[in-house]
Protein backbone atom coordinates (compact mmCIF):
# COMPACT_ATOMS: atom_id res chain seq x y z
CA UNK A 1 0.00 0.00 0.00
CA UNK A 2 1.47 3.63 -1.37
CA UNK A 3 0.45 6.78 -0.01
CA UNK A 4 -2.52 6.39 -2.81
CA UNK A 5 -3.70 3.56 -1.32
CA UNK A 6 -2.91 1.88 -4.60
CA UNK A 7 -2.39 -1.87 -3.43
CA UNK A 8 -0.64 -4.79 -4.13
CA UNK A 9 -0.38 -8.29 -2.28
CA UNK A 10 1.99 -11.22 -2.86
CA UNK A 11 2.41 -14.66 -1.17
CA UNK A 12 5.76 -16.26 0.10
CA UNK A 13 7.27 -18.70 2.36
CA UNK A 14 9.07 -17.99 5.57
CA UNK A 15 11.62 -21.17 6.39
CA UNK A 16 11.76 -22.19 10.46
CA UNK A 17 15.58 -22.56 10.20
CA UNK A 18 16.96 -24.98 12.40
CA UNK A 19 18.14 -24.48 15.97
CA UNK A 20 21.69 -24.77 16.05
CA UNK A 21 23.03 -27.34 19.10
CA UNK A 22 25.66 -25.75 20.79
CA UNK A 23 28.51 -28.66 21.83
CA UNK A 24 31.90 -29.04 22.82
CA UNK A 25 34.53 -31.36 23.53
CA UNK A 26 37.69 -30.93 26.23
CA UNK A 27 41.25 -32.35 25.75
CA UNK A 28 41.15 -34.03 28.42
CA UNK A 29 38.14 -33.81 31.09
CA UNK A 30 40.71 -34.67 33.96
CA UNK A 31 44.13 -33.13 34.11
CA UNK A 32 46.69 -33.19 37.40
CA UNK A 33 47.21 -29.24 38.20
CA UNK A 34 51.10 -29.53 37.62
CA UNK A 35 50.90 -31.19 34.21
CA UNK A 36 47.99 -28.46 33.05
CA UNK A 37 50.12 -25.81 33.59
CA UNK A 38 52.66 -26.82 31.04
CA UNK A 39 49.89 -28.19 29.03
CA UNK A 40 46.65 -26.77 29.21
CA UNK A 41 43.31 -28.18 28.45
CA UNK A 42 42.07 -27.56 24.84
CA UNK A 43 38.49 -27.07 24.45
CA UNK A 44 36.95 -27.52 20.73
CA UNK A 45 33.47 -26.44 19.27
CA UNK A 46 31.47 -29.22 18.15
CA UNK A 47 28.33 -27.08 17.17
CA UNK A 48 26.18 -28.66 14.80
CA UNK A 49 24.55 -25.05 13.22
CA UNK A 50 22.83 -27.13 9.97
CA UNK A 51 22.76 -24.84 7.04
CA UNK A 52 23.72 -21.61 9.67
CA UNK A 53 27.36 -21.06 10.77
CA UNK A 54 28.77 -19.77 13.95
CA UNK A 55 29.46 -16.21 14.34
CA UNK A 56 30.53 -15.56 17.67
CA UNK A 57 31.56 -18.19 20.37
CA UNK A 58 31.98 -16.95 24.69
CA UNK A 59 33.48 -19.40 26.61
CA UNK A 60 33.36 -19.51 30.63
CA UNK A 61 35.97 -21.81 32.05
CA UNK A 62 34.42 -21.26 35.61
CA UNK A 63 36.93 -19.65 36.93
CA UNK A 64 36.54 -16.15 35.64
CA UNK A 65 38.25 -15.77 33.22
CA UNK A 66 36.70 -16.27 29.15
CA UNK A 67 37.64 -17.04 25.44
CA UNK A 68 36.25 -16.00 22.05
CA UNK A 69 37.38 -18.69 19.73
CA UNK A 70 36.48 -21.80 18.25
CA UNK A 71 39.97 -23.73 19.45
CA UNK A 72 40.93 -22.51 22.99
CA UNK A 73 43.34 -23.36 25.59
CA UNK A 74 43.06 -22.92 29.32
CA UNK A 75 45.40 -23.41 32.67
CA UNK A 76 43.44 -23.33 35.81
CA UNK A 77 45.50 -21.84 39.33
CA UNK A 78 43.58 -24.12 41.71
CA UNK A 79 42.32 -28.22 41.83
CA UNK A 80 38.91 -28.31 41.79
CA UNK A 81 35.76 -29.10 39.60
CA UNK A 82 35.23 -26.30 37.43
CA UNK A 83 32.25 -25.72 34.85
CA UNK A 84 33.05 -24.83 31.61
CA UNK A 85 30.34 -23.39 29.72
CA UNK A 86 30.27 -22.04 25.71
CA UNK A 87 27.61 -19.94 24.15
CA UNK A 88 27.98 -19.83 20.22
CA UNK A 89 25.44 -16.96 18.86
CA UNK A 90 25.15 -17.70 14.43
CA UNK A 91 25.16 -15.24 11.84
CA UNK A 92 21.40 -15.68 11.80
CA UNK A 93 20.95 -14.36 15.69
CA UNK A 94 20.34 -17.96 16.97
CA UNK A 95 21.58 -18.70 20.57
CA UNK A 96 22.50 -21.75 22.18
CA UNK A 97 24.47 -23.16 25.11
CA UNK A 98 26.17 -25.99 26.68
CA UNK A 99 27.94 -26.32 29.67
CA UNK A 100 30.32 -29.64 30.90
CA UNK A 101 32.79 -30.01 33.83
CA UNK A 102 36.21 -30.29 33.66
CA UNK A 103 38.51 -32.04 37.50
CA UNK A 104 41.52 -30.64 37.96
CA UNK A 105 43.30 -32.08 40.95
CA UNK A 106 46.57 -33.33 42.69
CA UNK A 107 48.62 -34.99 44.91
CA UNK A 108 50.79 -33.94 47.60
CA UNK A 109 51.80 -34.75 50.39
CA UNK A 110 54.10 -33.23 53.77
CA UNK A 111 55.10 -34.50 56.68
CA UNK A 112 56.44 -32.42 59.44
CA UNK A 113 59.69 -33.75 61.45
CA UNK A 114 58.83 -32.23 65.10
CA UNK A 115 55.71 -31.82 67.20
CA UNK A 116 55.28 -30.45 70.69
CA UNK A 117 51.69 -31.70 72.36
CA UNK A 118 51.73 -29.17 75.24
CA UNK A 119 51.80 -26.33 72.50
CA UNK A 120 49.35 -23.79 72.49
CA UNK A 121 48.72 -23.81 68.86
CA UNK A 122 46.57 -27.09 67.42
CA UNK A 123 49.08 -27.59 64.19
CA UNK A 124 51.76 -28.26 66.30
CA UNK A 125 50.01 -30.44 69.19
CA UNK A 126 49.31 -33.41 66.51
CA UNK A 127 51.81 -34.93 64.73
CA UNK A 128 50.25 -36.15 61.00
CA UNK A 129 50.62 -36.63 57.74
CA UNK A 130 49.14 -33.31 56.04
CA UNK A 131 48.15 -33.82 52.16
CA UNK A 132 45.51 -33.38 49.24
CA UNK A 133 44.88 -36.23 46.76
CA UNK A 134 45.24 -39.27 49.36
CA UNK A 135 43.27 -41.99 49.00
CA UNK A 136 44.19 -44.79 50.98
CA UNK A 137 46.52 -43.68 54.32
CA UNK A 138 48.01 -45.67 57.39
CA UNK A 139 50.28 -43.72 59.88
CA UNK A 140 51.99 -46.21 62.66
CA UNK A 141 54.19 -44.57 65.42
CA UNK A 142 57.18 -46.69 66.51
CA UNK A 143 59.41 -46.44 69.90
CA UNK A 144 63.44 -46.76 70.03
CA UNK A 145 62.72 -50.09 70.50
CA UNK A 146 60.38 -50.62 67.58
CA UNK A 147 57.34 -51.41 69.93
CA UNK A 148 53.94 -50.29 67.89
CA UNK A 149 52.63 -47.20 69.93
CA UNK A 150 50.32 -45.50 67.31
CA UNK A 151 48.26 -46.36 64.35
CA UNK A 152 46.12 -44.32 62.34
CA UNK A 153 43.81 -44.89 59.03
CA UNK A 154 42.45 -41.81 58.83
CA UNK A 155 44.59 -38.55 57.95
CA UNK A 156 43.05 -36.56 60.07
CA UNK A 157 43.76 -38.59 63.20
CA UNK A 158 47.39 -37.88 64.34
CA UNK A 159 49.59 -39.11 67.23
CA UNK A 160 48.69 -36.76 69.99
CA UNK A 161 52.23 -38.04 71.91
CA UNK A 162 50.69 -40.80 74.16
CA UNK A 163 50.90 -44.32 73.60
CA UNK A 164 47.44 -45.88 72.10
CA UNK A 165 45.49 -47.55 75.09
CA UNK A 166 43.71 -50.61 72.89
CA UNK A 167 47.94 -51.38 71.00
CA UNK A 168 48.62 -52.63 74.58
CA UNK A 169 45.33 -53.37 76.33
CA UNK A 170 45.80 -51.75 79.37
CA UNK A 171 42.84 -49.12 78.40
CA UNK A 172 45.07 -46.09 79.46
CA UNK A 173 46.54 -43.82 77.35
CA UNK A 174 50.49 -42.90 79.13
CA UNK A 175 52.46 -39.80 77.85
CA UNK A 176 55.29 -41.09 75.65
CA UNK A 177 58.47 -39.47 77.16
CA UNK A 178 60.85 -36.82 75.06
CA UNK A 179 62.75 -38.40 71.89
CA UNK A 180 62.93 -39.38 68.89
CA UNK A 181 60.62 -42.27 67.31
CA UNK A 182 60.64 -43.63 64.10
CA UNK A 183 57.15 -43.63 61.51
CA UNK A 184 55.84 -45.34 59.08
CA UNK A 185 53.24 -43.78 56.36
CA UNK A 186 51.80 -45.59 53.35
CA UNK A 187 49.85 -44.01 51.02
CA UNK A 188 47.41 -44.63 48.04
CA UNK A 189 47.10 -41.43 46.00
CA UNK A 190 44.01 -40.63 43.65
CA UNK A 191 46.24 -42.02 40.53
CA UNK A 192 46.10 -45.70 42.47
CA UNK A 193 50.39 -44.66 43.08
CA UNK A 194 51.49 -46.06 45.78
CA UNK A 195 54.19 -44.55 48.14
CA UNK A 196 55.53 -45.76 51.33
CA UNK A 197 57.38 -43.21 54.03
CA UNK A 198 59.66 -43.42 56.49
CA UNK A 199 61.41 -41.29 58.69
CA UNK A 200 62.24 -40.11 62.58
CA UNK A 201 59.90 -37.24 64.38
CA UNK A 202 61.12 -35.53 67.40
CA UNK A 203 58.88 -35.52 70.60
CA UNK A 204 59.30 -31.88 72.72
CA UNK A 205 57.17 -31.30 75.88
Amino acid sequence: SDANFCNKSESFNIDNLESPIADFEAYPYHKRLLDQKNKPFYFVDLTNTFSDSVEYWTWSFGDGFFDDDSLVSHTYNDPGIYTVILEIRTFANCIDTISKDVLVDEYSFYIPNTFIPSSSESENKIFKGYGIGVEEYELKIFSRWGELIFKSNDLDVGWDGTHQSELDGSGNNDLCPVGVYTYTVFIENIYGEVFEYQGQVKLIR
